[in-house]
């Protein structure tokens, strides 16, 4: 493995865990990461290898044949793009998910250029894993008749939607293995509480002709203790695949009725995820020194994405649909139109782009634009060139003045007031050569809050109740309810009443005081820079 020359991008905990079996093959040439502590502290523990801050520019390195991505799954479409442009190999530590008409023309690209593009869920190459598929393989278990599968994991904290619908791929990408006759009919359901961009739990029923009928849940929400099981059931006997609270996998066998109990013999320990890890990568290196494809290769993602691209039919139809039939072409559906409610006013110069819910009584003034989904309350109000995007989740009495952009993540709640020129921001560490499309940070506006103008909001903080946000002001962190904020970065200089008038309160942290606001005599309670209304107004 000689010809291998890896340059690992991304050093998270997947990211140092894949450095240190490539440097262990003899194979790490480079790493590469936008954080350079992060990038400097690991290549010393890996000793002193080489580092790039710049993918783009690390891809013209002559010394590097392939990159390992271990930045986050939605990062991988351009990514594995501009890798392959580069004439490099890629290996991905799960599988890369794309709409099916664009996963054609990447992996086109990849023929084109003979290229090895390896991706899939790692777990495939773990030890239990791999002897499960070799039962199936030999009919140890006899003709399959049923696959049950259940992956339940955290729900998602970006703003953004994960591309597979909340459907889980790393079952889905194991079920395409087991079986090698594509189901005849697929069936997608989802049950969603939290929020309409994301299915909370889904089932896909698929029966496959001739084979086995196979039921995969998925579900990523709060409140689930995550799990991941496989079961496949023939009439020869039967075998499970679990993950335990160590992040082992295990594989039980049983015989069928008539021929004993559990299976002893040779069912393999069960496997780390550093086992499959490495694994996975020695596959991936004897690949590209041996310029071969790998057992990931683009015929396994072809045959996900399918699979994968008829589930969400189902899923948008509310049906069940053939696994065969295309995606419909010419013309294309238009998507569902604005849901307007009484004493709604639009400008005539304003542009809508998806579904887009309006509350009664909103105003939106000129040259504005809607990129729906989104939903918006009653009796906002919208100045000119306001820019609200999809997924923004926006209450009652809002008002927005001129030249406001709403991004992805940003949720305002009833009577907020954002002034004009105001920013929003949806990425913490924004760069225009390392997409982070799919990570937006979510930004919380409570009730009654007031930012002013030329204000910028960093992205992942919450602005409590009634908080007055100077002009000017850049805020860095979450600011606490009634807190008076301003200066770059903000910070708390007083507090404000529930009426906008400053409270004769001081900010001394640990200090107990009370107060009466001079203009519409509230009564406060003040302990640090936490407050609370004791009273209404007389």
């Amino acid at each position: 493995m000689s010809s291998v020359r890896l340059a690992v991008v991304g050093l998270g905990a997947r990211g140092r865990a894949t450095a240190e079996v490539a440097r262990s093959a003899g194979v790490l040439a480079a790493l590469c990461d936008v954080d350079p502590v992060v990038l400097v502290e690991t290549a010393r523990a890996l000793g002193e290898v080489r580092v790039e801050a710049d993918y783009l520019r690390l891809l013209q390195a002559g010394d590097v044949n392939a990159v390992a991505l271990c930045t986050p799954p939605e990062t991988w479409d351009g990514m594995v793009e501009a890798a392959l442009r580069a004439g490099k190999d890629v290996y991905l530590d799960a599988p890369l998910v794309l709409p099916l008409a664009g996963g054609r023309a990447l992996l086109d690209r990849v023929a084109e250029g003979r290229r090895v593009l390896m991706s899939g869920p790692v777990l495939r190459f773990a030890p239990v894993v791999e002897h499960l598929l070799a039962m199936v393989r030999s009919g140890r278990l006899g003709t399959l008749r049923y696959v049950h599968g259940r992956h339940f994991k955290a729900a998602p904290t970006t703003a953004e939607p994960p591309p597979d619908a909340g459907l889980s791929v790393t079952l889905t990408h194991l079920f395409t293995e087991l079986v090698d006759t594509p189901p005849g009919r697929v069936l997608t359901r989802a049950t969603t509480w939290r929020s309409a961009r994301h299915p909370d739990v889904t089932e896909t029923l698929l029966d496959v002709p001739g084979g086995p009928r196979a039921l995969l849940h998925a579900a990523s929400a709060d409140g689930f203790r995550p799990a991941f099981e496989l079961e496949v059931v023939g009439d020869e006997g039967a075998a499970r695949l679990w993950r335990d609270s160590d992040d082992r996998l295990h594989l039980t066998l049983t015989r069928t009725a008539d021929e004993g109990d559990d299976e002893p013999a040779d069912v393999p320990a069960p496997s780390t995820g550093s086992e499959a890890r490495a694994a996975s990568l020695r596959h991936f290196f004897e690949a590209v020194a041996a310029r071969r494809p790998s057992l990931q290769g683009p015929d396994g993602l072809l045959a996900l994405w399918r699979l994968l691209s008829a589930a969400q039919r189902s899923l948008d139809a509310g049906a069940e649909v053939a696994f065969g039939e295309a995606a419909p072409s010419a013309p294309t559906p238009a998507l569902p139109g604005p849901t307007l409610a009484p004493g709604v006013y639009l400008h005539p110069t304003v542009q809508m782009d998806g579904p887009c819910e309006i509350g009664e009584g909103t105003k939106i003034w000129h040259f504005s634009k809607l990129l729906g989904p989104l939903s918006i309350g009653r009796q906002c109000s919208f100045g000119q060139n306001v820019v609200i995007e999809r997924h923004v989740t926006i209450g009652d009495n809002v008002k927005v003045q001129n030249n406001v952009s709403i991004y992805s993540g940003v949720i305002l709640e009833d009577d907020v007031f954002c002034g004009p020129s105001m920013v929003f921001t949806n990425i913490g560490t924004p760069r225009s050569h390392y997409p982070r499309k799919g990570q937006y940070a979510t930004t919380r506006v409570r009730r009654g809050a007031s930012i002013g103008a030329n204000a910028t909001v960093v992205c992942g903080h919450t602005l409590g109740q009634y908080c007055f946000v100077g002009a000017g002001a850049v805020v860095t962190r979450d600011v606490p309810d009634f807190a008076l904020v301003y200066g770059n970065p903000a910070r708390v200089m007083g507090f404000a009443c529930y009426c906008g008038a400053r409270l004769p309160l001081g900010t001394a942290p640990g200090e107990h005081q009370e107060a009466t606001c001079p203009d519409c005599g509230r009564r406060y309670v003040r302990d640090g820079h936490a407050v609370v209304m004791q009273s209404e107004a007389p």
